[in-house]
């Protein structure tokens, strides 16, 4: 009798070597999970094992017992580029710099963060406000300092007074027991005694540090002023533009309240040096002189003279230079 055999049968005969083949050449990838974080280095979960897909991104760096998303990493929930494990600030606004702990940066250590400090250069120790700002001054009418130390004899008091241009600097008075800082113009503060930490500052009003301290503000020296006069070659008598300086530096001297007026003759390099020295201290003399005449008192003038040797207008030797035939004067 012949035997039929059913036609899926030997489908199943032929097709089955096939598979026998195809997995006989198949090689698996070992698996490494190098943190054991639960997602494999080579995880790929479309099985193409000739070309792994990496997605552990983090295969080296986090602890075992942190959870991780689905590329093996830590959760970053404010998105700062610090883990949630080491973040110490874990709810930083988006775009906000950071520190190693995940906190905004705060450059001038006032406990204010830079983003949301209005003062970022606060100087360190001095207390602010939500902003990040010193607190508003308190300016009283009379011009009294406001802080705790009234009623106190105050041995000395210290006021911050603007430059001449207007700039304000910065000061730290400081005793055995604390500090306090003045950077505002007309800003003070009291010291009762080297043992105790000065007082709070205020703003003292600026009419009222003038009146208080009129006598000491009257002693302040004022800056030193400048004059050139120029002179005619080999001439002791200067030109006729310069000659209308003389009145002007007699009048500066006298609103100085001047205790020095230096006159400094000069020349230019014509000439032997023995000649120019001599010219040069004529010029000096000439124009003290002239300064006498105008009511200066001559005790405050003190003269000097230096032939060639210090040349406004650098030459070689034996060149006519106006600019060299000059008398400085510099009231003090």
């Amino acid at each position: 009798m012949r035997k039929i055999i059913p036609a899926s049968f030997i489908f199943m005969a032929l097709f089955f070597p096939l598979v026998l083949m195809s997995c006989a050449g198949m090689t698996t990838p070992a698996i490494v999970n190098s943190d054991q974080d639960a997602v494999p280095d080579n995880y790929d979960n479309r099985h193409d094992f000739a070309k792994p897909k990496y997605y552990d991104k983090c295969p080296q760096t986090t602890p075992a017992s942190v959870p991780v998303d689905k590329y093996g990493c830590p959760p970053d929930s404010d998105g700062d580029g610090v883990p949630d494990y080491l973040d110490k600030c874990p709810n930083t606004p988006s775009g906000v710099k950071v520190d190693k702990d995940g906190c905004p940066l705060d450059s001038d250590r006032d406990g204010v963060s830079d983003y949301l400090d209005k003062c970022p250069d606060t100087p360190a120790g001095m207390k602010v406000d939500q902003n990040g700002c010193p607190p508003p001054p308190v300016v009283e009418k009379a011009g009294s300092i406001a802080d705790p130390c009234i009623g106190k004899t105050a041995k000395e008091v210290f006021v911050l007074l603007p430059d001449r241009d207007g700039k304000v600097g910065q000061v730290e008075v400081i005793t055995t027991a604390g500090s306090q800082g003045l950077n505002k113009a007309w800003e003070a503060t009291n010291v009762v005694g080297a043992d105790q930490k000065p007082c709070e500052s205020a703003v003292m009003d600026e009419k009222a540090v003038r009146d208080k301290f009129k006598e000491a503000l009257d002693a302040e020296p004022a800056l030193p002023v400048s004059f050139v006069v120029y002179f005619k070659s080999g001439s002791s008598a200067p030109i006729e533009e310069s000659k209308k300086l003389i009145p002007e530096i007699a009048e500066a001297v006298k609103s100085h309240k001047a205790i020095n007026v230096f006159v400094a003759g000069h020349t230019d390099s014509v000439a032997s040096n023995k000649y120019n020295q001599k010219r040069s201290e004529k010029r000096a003399k000439t124009i003290s002189n002239l300064l006498i005449s105008q009511g200066v008192d001559k005790s405050v003038i003190e003269i000097g003279y230096y032939g060639e040797e210090k040349l406004l207008i650098a030459t070689p030797d034996n060149v006519n230079e106006p600019g060299n035939r000059r008398v400085e004067v510099t009231v003090r």
